[in-house]
C-alpha cells in the first residue's frame, strides 16, 4: 500500500513539474541584489537611453559601481517602451532584464542568457535554405528542415478559392505533389526577398521562433512561419504562404496561435520581436 501511495506521490510531483515547464516562459528575471541585500537598481533618467536602444557610457558605469560589469559591446532591445528592455552580453554570456515599475528606480533582474539577434540570423537562414532547397528540386533536403512532427501544417493560397494545405506526414507529401505531380505548379518557385521580422520567444524550456517576409509561392506576396529550435537546430513546423493577388480574401492568418486549439502557432507580439 505504501508502495502505491509512493507511486502516486511521484506521479503528481512529476505532473506537476510537467505543468510548470509548459508555461509561456520559464526564465522569469531574479533581482539581482548587493552584498548587503539591497536591489539593484538604474536611474530613470535613462530611459530615453534604454528606449533608444543605447547602452551608454552611463549605464555601464552604474551597473558596474554595483557590481555588474557588462562588456561595452552589450546590446539592449526594447521589449516595451518605458516598461521593459533586455541587455544582453554575448562576449560573457550574461542578460538582465531592466523593468519600469513606476518608483524611484528601474529594477534589474538577472536572466537566462540567449543570444537574441544571433537566433534571428539562424531564422532568416532557416527560411532561406528551406525555400532554395524547394526551388532547386531538392525535395529531400527540403523536408529534413521540417519537425516532422504531427503538429506541422502547411498552408498555401495560389488561387482566391483554392487553399493548399495539409498536416503532420500529408505536409512533405502535399510539397512532393506541388513540386512534381500537379501540372499548374510544377514549375513554380518561393519567390521575393528574404523574412524582414522575426519574434522570439521561449515557450516552457523550448526557444520558438515566428517570421514573415514579403515572398511567397509563385507569385509576389507573404509567407508566415513558426519554427522550434530542437536538439540545438531550428525546424520549420508550420508554413503559411499567400500571393498578394489574394491578400484581399486573407482575413486573418492561419497558423496564428490566436487560431490553434492548443493556442501554439505563430506569434506576432511586438514584445517578442527582435527584428
Amino acid at each position: 500500500m505504501q508502495k502505491v501511495i509512493k507511486s502516486i506521490a511521484i506521479c503528481f510531483l512529476l505532473a506537476v513539474i510537467f505543468v510548470i515547464g509548459c508555461g509561456e516562459d520559464s526564465t522569469s528575471p531574479t533581482k539581482v541584489k548587493k552584498d548587503g541585500g539591497e536591489s539593484i537598481g538604474l536611474a530613470v533618467s535613462h530611459t530615453e537611453a534604454l528606449n533608444g536602444e543605447d547602452f551608454s557610457v552611463a549605464i555601464s558605469q552604474e551597473l558596474a559601481e554595483q557590481g555588474i560589469k557588462l562588456s561595452e559591446t552589450s546590446t539592449i532591445w526594447v521589449r516595451k517602451a518605458d516598461e521593459e528592455w533586455l541587455v544582453t552580453d554575448i562576449e560573457n554570456e550574461l542578460a538582465y532584464v531592466i523593468t519600469n515599475g513606476g518608483g524611484n528606480k528601474l529594477e534589474v533582474g538577472k536572466t537566462g542568457y540567449i543570444d537574441y539577434q544571433g537566433e534571428a540570423d539562424q531564422v532568416i537562414k532557416l527560411w532561406e535554405t528551406f525555400r532554395d532547397y524547394y526551388n532547386t528540386g531538392e525535395l529531400t533536403k527540403t523536408v529534413s528542415l521540417l519537425t516532422g512532427k504531427e503538429s506541422d501544417q502547411l498552408y498555401i493560397n495560389i488561387a482566391e478559392n483554392e487553399m493548399i494545405e495539409a498536416s503532420a506526414n500529408g505536409v512533405s507529401e502535399t510539397l512532393k505533389k506541388l513540386q512534381k505531380g500537379h501540372h499548374t505548379t510544377a514549375n513554380d518557385k518561393f519567390v521575393g526577398t528574404p523574412m524582414s521580422e522575426v519574434y522570439i520567444k521561449k515557450r516552457g524550456s523550448q526557444l520558438v521562433a515566428s517570421a514573415t517576409g514579403p515572398n511567397a509561392f509563385r507569385k509576389a506576396g507573404e509567407t508566415w512561419i513558426y519554427c522550434v529550435k530542437v536538439l540545438n537546430k531550428w525546424k520549420v513546423n508550420k508554413l503559411e504562404s499567400i500571393e498578394q493577388r489574394n491578400m484581399g480574401v486573407h482575413t486573418n492568418i492561419l497558423i496564428h496561435e490566436k487560431e490553434a486549439e492548443d493556442g501554439i502557432g505563430y506569434f506576432n507580439d511586438k514584445k517578442y520581436r527582435v527584428r
